[in-house]
């Protein structure tokens, strides 16, 4: 499966991993399950782990992506820390930080998974 997540209640906080060649509608499965998901808090803090992605989103895509978060959830989400370390990693992490900055309070690129876990555990 290309999009995974786990809820850490507790930190209010989901991580997402996505790894190999992730599409749009597989983002839109995502959004939808964790729409369903009881376990998942109002609020949410987001781990988002680009480091196995094989794949960049178009700019149509992302903007997809953004309008989905902003306008098609139930939930809100608070800060991000987007995990990339590669080139077309962080590429796709600019694009997200950009096009999707509005819906968070914060988003921020990490170059490895403890340093983005630090940040949002402050």
């Amino acid at each position: 499966m290309p999009i995974s997540y786990t809820l850490d209640r507790s930190r209010s906080l989901v991580r997402t991993r996505c790894t190999g060649e992730v599409r749009f509608p597989e983002v839109l499965a995502h959004f939808d399950h964790l729409q369903r998901d009881p376990e998942r808090p109002w609020q949410l803090d987001v781990l988002l782990d680009f480091s196995g992605l094989a794949t960049t989103p178009g700019i149509p895509e992302a903007r997809g992506v953004a309008y989905r978060i902003q306008h098609k959830l139930d939930f809100g989400f608070e800060r991000c820390a987007v995990v990339a370390g590669g080139e077309s990693e962080v590429k796709a992490a600019r694009m997200f930080q950009e096009m999707c900055r509005t819906a968070f309070t914060q988003v921020q690129i990490f170059p490895d998974t403890s340093a983005a876990e630090s940040w949002l555990a402050r």
